[in-house]
């Protein structure tokens, strides 16, 4: 696997594509890594690409053909709620049940799909959620595709909520203590680059 099509690199990219609001981007992006095989987290954010460009009908259809992946079963949940709230004819029943499923499931789901869901709610402003989505996700959680401290970091940048807590600790652990294969956290690096230019 090349670095460029290495998971962190790719959720990095998709992450910045999604802060950015260049969802075509996200799109492009997924269909060149779903050649290579269909990783349902990619098959996830190809769908929140096309659920963000108004591409209703493509995005439930991504999210429903990986609802039943147990590694996804959450975030999938989340992804589908926000489209179908999106939709001019909402399934009211079909709203219900799915943040009924989101609400139970929560307990149950691995930190991964959780990761997923709070980056959803992250990249949709639904800060709430996304902090909530954390909570119980141990700080010292990583993954192939990202870290809890990274996220973490995110939310606490992009609320403007007065009880965030500062960004910057969350940033300098991720750096510190999430090895990805050997490199450092994308989401982090770039953003502290960022930083220096500022």
């Amino acid at each position: 696997m090349s670095a460029s099509t290495a998971p962190n690199v790719i959720q990095a990219t998709i992450n910045y594509y999604a802060l950015q609001g260049y969802y075509h981007h996200i799109v492009t992006l997924c269909e060149k890594v779903m050649k290579l095989g269909r990783d349902p987290v990619v098959v996830f954010w190809h769908s929140f690409g096309h659920a963000m460009q108004g591409n209703l009908s493509e995005a439930l259809r991504g999210f429903n053909s990986i609802k039943q992946r147990k590694e996804m079963e959450l975030a999938v949940y989340v992804g589908l709620l926000y489209t179908n709230r999106q939709t001019s004819s909402a399934d009211e029943q079909e709203i219900n049940e799915l943040s009924t499923m989101i609400e139970i499931g929560a307990d149950d789901a691995s930190d991964g799909t959780k990761l997923q869901a709070a980056l959803f709610y992250l990249f949709t402003a639904n800060y709430i959620e996304a902090r909530q989505m954390m909570e119980n996700v141990d700080n010292q959680f990583f993954d192939k595709y990202s870290s809890s401290l990274s996220v973490r970091g995110w939310i606490n940048l992009k609320d403007n909520d007065v009880t965030s807590e500062d960004p910057m600790p969350f940033f300098e652990d991720a750096l510190k203590n999430t090895p990805f294969q050997g490199r450092r956290d994308l989401d982090v690096s770039s953003l502290l680059q960022l930083i220096d230019l500022l």
